[in-house]
């Protein structure tokens, strides 16, 4: 049986200190998109733009924090809005927002990788 690496309890507690230092910082992105998209569903000319910029940021942090369901649905908000009709698409994706703010105010903790 192996023994544990210390270097990955090390790196398990650097990462436990990242999310502790930007947890509200996530929160306030999903809410940036949220309300980007917001905007985009009432036709505001750019918003969806904000809103495809917004999703790319918060994709980067939720995956490097091990978020890999959340930043799957990030990413996925990022390609409609490169690809989609704002009109189209922005319900689906405001939801879709709602979920990633709600889980991520559900979590004390990071996800262990």
């Amino acid at each position: 049986m192996a023994e544990p690496d210390p270097f990955d309890d090390e790196l398990e507690a650097l990462l436990d200190d990242v999310w502790d230092r930007h947890r509200q910082g996530l929160l306030e992105r999903a809410a940036v998109l949220t309300s980007h998209l917001a905007a985009a569903q009432q036709g505001k000319a750019g918003a969806w733009a904000l809103a495809g910029a917004e999703a790319h940021r918060l994709t980067g942090a939720l995956g490097s924090l091990g978020f890999e369901d959340l930043a799957r649905d990030s990413g996925e908000l990022e390609r409609a809005a490169a690809t989609a009709d704002p009109g189209a698409g922005a319900a689906r994706m405001l939801e879709l927002a709602g979920s990633i703010t709600a889980a991520l105010r559900a979590t004390e903790q990071r996800p262990r990788t």
